[in-house]
């Protein structure tokens, strides 16, 4: 086997966005590209409300435009980061014919105009910024000036947390999990075999087998729905569960969606998270569509 020499870094632009780290070896040359954070080939202006900031490259928007982009939510929406040692919250939403959007919330009593977001350079039509110190479980919304100057308030329509009807606010909110299905996924190819028989069982989670038979309003939480519905679901001879729509909406009788947000009025934000411990104690385990039993 060639023996690999000392790495010689290629590229110190520091207007490169990536840097290039060349390792040489007697038979073969690769190149390893680590890409540069933004505060790394940008200045960031820390006199402001809200500093300029970026999570998105050239090629995410490219994506974007072109309907590639699989993984907006990763970039899209609030998500809690640390730029310059400072933590707070970067937020970015596509608005492209507004003429002015700042985000608004409890944070600041709900002021118009106070942490306006920066517009992309590109007019891609997306606006985003850094706001220093935004805290976690800050429920929020945009205030958007568009065309005419008509103003109007806006949820996060990549939220990943909203506050319970008859409220409407985005929450922001931290979804870091350290997932614990390690077994399950050492078997889950068995387990979801198209070899293996299927019998699936279609359930709506905000209506199945309400507490209370007599109030519309009430709900099992994830976890009294995860104690019942996987001894149900197997006594019955049921291998696979498939879930209606779990996404938030103000209407709970409704199978629209958000689609970034479970229900909070059936948990928080642990649908994943709470059948996921499941899947070790009983041989269950949740795909995209049905969790296989």
């Amino acid at each position: 086997m060639a023996k690999a020499k000392k790495p010689t870094t290629v590229s110190k632009n520091p207007q490169d966005p990536v840097e290039k780290t060349v390792v040489k070896t007697e038979t073969v040359i690769v190149v390893v590209e680590t890409p540069k954070r933004y505060e790394e080939i940008n200045f960031i202006d820390e006199s402001k409300p809200v500093w300029n900031y970026s999570l998105l490259t050239d090629e995410d928007v490219t994506n974007y435009q072109n309907g590639t982009n699989y993984q907006l939510y990763k970039k899209f929406g609030s998500h809690s980061i640390q730029v310059n040692g400072v933590w707070g919250m970067y937020f970015s939403v596509w608005a492209p014919n507004a003429t002015s959007v700042s985000v608004k919330g409890n944070f600041n009593d709900w002021k118009n105009n106070e942490y306006e977001l920066n517009p992309r350079w590109d007019k891609s039509g997306i606006w985003e910024g850094f706001i220093p110190h935004f805290k976690l479980g800050e429920a929020y919304k945009y205030h958007i000036i568009g065309y005419a100057k008509r103003k109007i308030d806006k949820g996060d329509p990549f939220a990943n947390f909203w506050e319970k009807r008859p409220q409407t606010a985005s929450i922001t909110w931290d979804m870091y999990y350290e997932w614990k299905d390690d077994e399950w996924m050492k078997t889950r190819k068995r387990n979801n075999s198209l070899d293996a028989p299927w019998a699936v069982y279609e359930i709506h989670l905000a209506s199945w087998q309400r507490p209370d038979k007599n109030d519309e309003g009430s709900y099992n939480s994830y976890d009294e729905i995860r104690e019942r519905l996987v001894p149900y679901v197997k006594e019955m001879g049921f291998t696979h569960v498939e879930f209606m729509p779990v996404m938030e909406h103000p209407f709970d009788g409704s199978f629209l969606c958000s689609h970034f947000k479970v229900r909070r009025s059936t948990g928080i934000d642990a649908f994943d998270r709470c059948f996921s411990s499941t899947r070790n104690r009983s041989d269950t385990g949740l795909g995209s569509l049905a969790l296989s039993l």
